[in-house]
C-alpha cells in the first residue's frame, strides 16, 4: 500500500514521485529561453554578439581629449606659406594637448594622488559637520540642565546624581573584578 504525501497527494499522481519534481523539457515547438542560443543554419548555436572590451570604452573619469583635428584639416591648394605655417602651428598646438590629456590619463600616480586628496577633503569637511553637530548638541544639553544663570536647575541635578551614580557603579564593579 502507498502512503499519501503530506499535501494529500497520491504518488501515482506525479509520475516523478513525490521527492522529485517534474520539469517539462523544451520540446521543438517551444519557443527559447530568453539569453539562450538559437540554433543556425547548420543547427548549431549562435554565439551572442561579442561585448566590447572594457579597455576599449572610454573610462567616465577619463579626460576628454579635444578635436585632434583642426577645423581646416588641409590648407587649401592656393594657400600662402604663413597659412601653411599657421595650420601647422595650430595642430601642433592642438596636438601637444591631447598628448598631455592622454598623458594625464595614463598617470596612475597623479590619479591615485588627485583621489587622496578628494578623500582627505571629504573626510575633512565630515569631520566639520560632526563637530558642529556635537557642538550644537553640547549647547542644547547644556541649557536643558541649566538656568539662565548658568546653574544646575532641576533636570541638572538628576543627570549629575544619575551621573555620580553610575560612576561608583562602575568603580565597584571594577575593583570587585580586581579582587577576583
Amino acid at each position: 500500500m502507498t502512503t499519501p504525501d503530506p499535501q494529500n497527494r497520491t504518488p501515482e499522481a506525479h509520475p516523478a514521485g513525490p521527492s522529485r519534481t517534474a520539469t517539462p523539457k523544451p520540446g521543438p515547438a517551444d519557443p527559447p529561453r530568453a539569453g539562450a542560443p538559437t540554433p543556425g543554419p547548420t543547427g548549431s548555436p549562435q554565439s551572442r554578439a561579442p561585448r566590447p572590451s572594457p579597455a576599449a570604452s572610454p573610462r567616465k573619469d577619463a579626460p576628454k581629449p579635444s578635436a585632434a583635428v583642426s577645423s581646416t584639416s588641409e590648407p587649401a591648394a592656393d594657400a600662402t606659406p604663413a597659412q601653411i605655417e599657421a595650420d601647422i602651428a595650430e595642430t601642433r598646438a592642438e596636438l601637444g594637448e591631447t598628448v598631455e590629456q592622454l598623458t594625464a590619463s595614463l598617470d596612475v600616480k597623479a590619479q591615485a594622488k588627485h583621489q587622496v586628496d578628494a578623500a582627505k577633503d571629504r573626510a575633512a569637511e565630515q569631520v566639520a559637520r560632526v563637530q558642529a553637530r556635537a557642538k550644537e548638541g553640547l549647547h542644547t544639553a547644556q541649557d536643558s540642565v541649566t538656568d539662565e544663570q548658568g546653574r544646575l536647575n532641576r533636570n541638572g541635578w538628576i543627570a549629575a546624581g544619575v551621573l555620580g551614580v553610575g560612576l561608583c557603579l562602575g568603580i565597584l564593579l571594577i575593583v570587585r573584578a580586581a579582587r577576583r
